[in-house]
């Protein structure tokens, strides 16, 4: 028996009245009356109405109460739609019709919400107070508390505002726009509007607005600010009139004392002002790193007040910068009791009451490739040649079946959101028993997975897709680096070891990586030519040709990605590897090679395989989207290029973008140039609504394949579980707004907690160098031109710095505006972006977390 709960009849009925007598309907009679009204009743004889056809079932305890919860989701989106309605903005309004059988009486009207939409219909023409809104209204009997309430309820939802002598008035109407604030270290910053262009606010505009303040901001329309590239063409400008919501309610910094008091100088280089500490200094000495609480900050014209928190320790102690982003970014380092009590409650291998109802995939030849360093292993792959192409079979742990909704770990795993990958530790989305034992594809352990299968044939075309609660068991651990090597040897024997694998299947004690295996069954092969020696030599041709057997699916995959539109937006990242003192040893940069993008590649089959079928089967689930970029935007960073002297399209087309970033493979600014692209590009976020992915160019697209690091792919997994077995909860569409919101955001987070780690680290190691006595020369490519230096980037590290014009000593360099390059007036040398030159390490500012480089030789 499962139905739709629609709306309360304006009842708060009491914990004991949750439960709900409704009459069951069998599979006909639901599908003939779905989406029409019906009665229930509560114990307590209260009535209410409900709707056929969403799935809530009758075993669910407090099923009613479950579905009141999420109206505050349901306001939201209605909100939404009325936001962009009173915005004067197209929207589609969703048309129910009713039957008119005796059985069925028509629904009841929402009064509160049709008094809402006629108040913003009179606030549409003028700002109203109170008293005249209750006159105008067509119902103006009704009670002045009434009233209130619905404009309460519209503040809520930002349609609304309160101004001075009472009176109220639609935001666009007054020129007001909220949005979140991003500060530049010039002072200056932009406002971020959910809606249209960014707006720019002077210091002067900026009233105590911080870094990520959610703020209310008002349009200056006498006023105009220029672009930052400097052209004829202007952007509107704003001021801060109200914070709504604090971003920074704790700074991590730097203690320092004065004669007559003690002030905290924020890491974050976004945060402009110092903050004045009253009370107990907790024993911190000038130079140590502490954390600190923002309690008040009254007006621009004085300094924001707070007190310590926590002294961390002395700034140069090993893993204290690493504890200072951690407290910056709030992220949580333990687990909390309960938490950990229920994680231990799981045995350490996986027990013969789990296995059931699941496909047994234990004696395939299942191998899982991930970086060398990595300890959570979320998938494997098995991939087939077949007479018309590829069998793909792709596992995905299943962390879904000892990650129940609503338990402790649940909802611990949703406040983290994700795990974070720090430069020197990971702070795990799961406690380590799950995120690396139970629920990590370790090699040689039976463990539980979702499985994808899908038919790939040779012209691309995917058939026979179908999806399955499975047990695996890996065969074999590669890293990267160990698969890179099989695919740089040409296959042997394809085909011939085939057959051999059911005994390779079967033999004990199977290695962890492949270059144990190889090592050890080449040794035994030399040394004893026994029957079983001649089958352990044959496991490396069988993994190789596996391998190889992957690329070629993966590569058919790639190349028509790209034909049907994605971008190639791929670029190498800086591995930062530590010694045991915690000191940088090396930076090491890891291309995204074919190794990388045969995992790759499959896995984004897997999670549109996924999206697709849940989509077609109406089953709600979290999107990753990926929404068109604004053309503003694009047509900014088409004058950015200019400036390389490159000749570009009109990048609002996609075929120009993907020609455009073809003809940067290989040039000196193409990394700088594709972050300045991303930077224009919207940011991808999770979404409840299949709203297609720009980048991949893909119409339905969700995060399935790392479920132990990410709550969304969680989400994905229980409403893949729900469909395949509808006895199983599956994620409510009215809570799923909000998780993709609380979620974009811990990835955010996460993602600036990342970047920071290496960027210190980077730091501590140009220090080191800088004061070494052994200096290294770096080959550097000049990013931009500017009055006071140029700003450029080593390739090998990709750190950028600056080379500053005071220490270009051997001419008087000039900067040429129109064409963005330095002239000497002596000698004629020029530097412009996109050139290459020689530098070596000047200094490193820790506060500002700048380099400042010098020149030693140039290229032309």
């Amino acid at each position: 028996m499962e139905k739709k709960l629609e709306r309360v009849k304006g009842i708060e009925p009491s914990s004991q009245a949750w439960e709900a007598h409704i009459l069951p309907l069998n599979h006909t009679r639901a599908k003939k009356e779905e989406g029409r009204y019906c009665t229930g009743q509560f114990k307590n004889s209260h009535f209410f109405h409900f709707v056929v056809g969403e799935k809530i079932s009758s075993r669910d305890d407090g099923a009613v109460a479950k579905h009141l919860s999420s109206k505050r989701s349901k306001r939201h989106q209605e909100g939404d739609s009325r936001r962009k309605k009173v915005s004067g903005k197209k929207t589609h309004k969703k048309v129910t019709s009713f039957s008119k059988k005796k059985n069925f009486s028509q629904p009841k009207r929402n009064p509160l919400l049709e008094l809402e939409n006629e108040l913003l219909t009179l606030l549409k023409k003028e700002a109203l107070s109170l008293e005249a809104l209750q006159q105008k209204l067509s119902r103006h009997h009704l009670q002045k508390e009434m009233v209130a309430e619905a404009l309460y309820q519209l503040e809520k939802e930002r349609l609304v505002l309160k101004l001075r002598k009472d009176h109220y008035v639609l935001p666009k109407n007054a020129d007001l726009l909220f949005g979140t604030l991003q500060v530049h270290t010039s002072g200056a910053a932009h406002l971020l509007p959910e809606e249209g262009p960014d707006i720019y606010i002077s210091p002067e505009n900026l009233d105590t607005g911080m870094q990520g303040d959610y703020v209310l901001a008002r349009l200056i329309k006498d006023r105009r600010a220029r672009r930052p590239t400097q052209t004829k063409e202007r952007r509107a400008e704003g001021e801060v009139i109200r914070i709504l919501n604090r971003a920074n309610k704790t700074i991590v910094g730097t203690l320092q004392h004065s004669q007559d008091f003690s002030y905290v100088i924020p890491d974050n280089p976004h945060l402009q002002h110092n903050l004045y500490l009253s009370g107990d200094l907790l024993g911190g000495k000038p130079g140590e790193k502490v954390v600190a609480s923002l309690d008040r900050w009254e007006n621009r014209h004085t300094q924001p007040e707070g007190h310590l928190l926590e002294v961390l320790g002395p700034m140069t102690a090993p893993g204290v910068d690493i504890l200072s982003i951690i407290r910056k970014h709030q992220l949580p380092t333990k687990f909390p009791p309960e938490v950990l009590t229920e994680a231990s409650s799981f045995e350490g291998k996986v027990r013969e009451e789990d296995l059931r109802d699941r496909e047994d995939l234990r004696n395939r030849f299942v191998i899982t490739i991930d970086p060398d360093d990595a300890r959570d292993f979320d998938d494997a792959i098995e991939v087939q040649r077949t007479s018309s192409g590829w069998d793909v079979t792709i596992h995905i742990a299943d962390v879904s079946h000892y990650v129940q909704p609503q338990s402790s770990l649940d909802r611990e795993a949703y406040h983290r959101g994700n795990s974070v990958y720090l430069v020197d530790r990971v702070i795990p989305m799961l406690p380590e028993n799950l995120s690396n034992g139970l629920c990590s594809l370790r090699p040689n352990e039976d463990r539980l997975a979702f499985s994808v299968f899908a038919s790939v044939l040779r012209s691309g075309a995917i058939k026979d897709v179908r999806f399955a609660r499975t047990v695996i068991r890996s065969k074999a651990r590669l890293t990267y680096q160990e698969a890179l090597k099989i695919l740089e040897q040409p296959p042997q024997d394809q085909g011939r070891t085939s057959s051999k694998i059911s005994k390779i299947d079967a033999l004990p004690g199977a290695r962890s990586t492949a270059e144990e295996c190889i090592r050890e069954y080449s040794t035994k092969a030399r040394t004893a030519a026994t029957p079983q020696c001649a089958i352990l030599g044959d496991f490396e041709k069988v993994l190789a040709e596996r391998v190889h057997i992957a690329w070629e699916c993966s590569s058919l995959l790639r190349r028509l990605r790209f034909q049907q539109g994605s971008l190639e937006l791929d670029m190498p990242e800086v591995k930062v590897r530590l010694n045991r003192e915690g000191k940088v040893e090396k930076l090491e940069l890891v291309q995204n090679d074919i190794s990388h993008q045969l995992i790759e590649e499959l896995m984004l089959l897997a999670n549109e395989l996924v999206a697709r079928h849940l989509k077609l089967a109406k089953q709600p689930l979290l999107y990753r989207v990926h929404e068109q970029p604004d053309t503003e935007k694009l047509n900014e960073f088409r004058e950015l290029v200019s400036t390389y002297q490159v000749a570009v399209g009109d990048l609002t087309h996609r075929r120009e973008l993907q020609k455009f970033l073809h003809a940067l493979h290989g040039k000196p600014y193409e990394h700088a140039l594709k972050i300045g692209l991303l930077k224009s590009l919207k940011r991808a976020r999770y979404s409840p609504d299949p709203l297609g992915h720009y980048g991949l160019q893909k119409k339905d697209y969700a995060h399935f394949t790392s479920p132990i690091r990410r709550y969304a792919d969680l989400v994905v997994h229980r409403a893949l579980a729900r469909h395949l077995d509808s006895r199983l909860r599956g994620p409510r569409s009215g809570d799923l707004l909000a998780i993709g919101d609380h979620i974009s955001t811990t990835e955010r987070t996460a993602a600036d907690a990342e970047k920071e780690s290496i960027r210190l680290k980077k730091l501590d190691y140009f220090e080191a160098e800088q004061h070494s006595r052994k200096k290294h020369t770096w080959k550097a490519n000049i990013i931009e031109a500017r009055n006071y230096g140029l700003f450029v980037e080593l390739p090998e590290v990709l750190v950028s710095g600056l080379v500053p014009v005071s220490s270009m000593d051997d001419d008087f360099y000039v900067f040429d505006a129109p064409r963005t390059r330095l002239v000497g007036r002596q000698t004629k040398k020029i530097y412009h972006a996109g050139q290459q030159i020689m530098v070596a390490v000047a200094g490193v500012d820790r506060w500002k977390q700048q380099i400042d480089f010098r020149i030693v030789s140039s290229k032309k």
